[in-house]
Formats: C-alpha cells, sequence, structure tokens
C-alpha cells in the first residue's frame, strides 16, 4: 500500500481513516475532515486544479503526472527514493464468464 510505504519511509505516524468508497474520502479531504489520501491523479486533477485541495499535494510516481503538471514527486518533496503505485484488480463471475477471459485475467 502507498500509505504505509510513505509512512515507513517518512518515519511519520499515519492513522487509516476507513471510508465506504474513495468519493466519500476525496470529500474528507476537500472538506478538512481528513488530511491526506492517496489517489488517482486523474481522479483528484480537477479537485487540486480547481485549489480545492490547499496547496498542490505531490505525487507517488517515478516521473510528474502530466496531468497535475503543478504537483510535484513526493520524492522530490523530502522522502528520497519513493514510489507508490496504486494497486489495480478486475473482478469477474466465475460462474457464466468464458473461460478464455477467466484465463486471461489469471495470466498476470
Amino acid at each position: 500500500m502507498p500509505a504505509s510505504l510513505l509512512k515507513t519511509m517518512a518515519g511519520i505516524d499515519l492513522v487509516h481513516v476507513p471510508y465506504r468508497n474513495s468519493g466519500d474520502a476525496r470529500s474528507g479531504v476537500i472538506g478538512g475532515q481528513v488530511q491526506m489520501m492517496i489517489d488517482a491523479v486523474p481522479t483528484m486533477a480537477p479537485n487540486i486544479i480547481a485549489g480545492r485541495c490547499g496547496r498542490s499535494p505531490p505525487t507517488t510516481g517515478k516521473t510528474r503526472s502530466s496531468v497535475a503538471a503543478g504537483c510535484c514527486r513526493v520524492a522530490e518533496a523530502g522522502v528520497p527514493g519513493y514510489e507508490g503505485h496504486h494497486l489495480a484488480r478486475t473482478d469477474a463471475h466465475a460462474v457464466g464468464t468464458p473461460k478464455p477471459i477467466i484465463d486471461r485475467l489469471n495470466a498476470r
């Protein structure tokens, strides 16, 4: 998890605040109920550009994002070597999904 890695590498104490979904978590950041979240840049970019997130937050990637060009990387902001990734997953129903699709999803 990118936040756990950040916590360890930066030597900071982070408290996990569970939300039902990322939209609610985004609202929590924008509304000031929580101080940070790690979210996909394209999803959060409109809020960053509109200034709803305070100062430009750093991104977790290896290179700067073209979508959020004004944001530095976490590694540039004081945590050298940090590179966090979002894990994306795809689920499919075991019953009714054609075997070639199940095989392709499981191939990785």
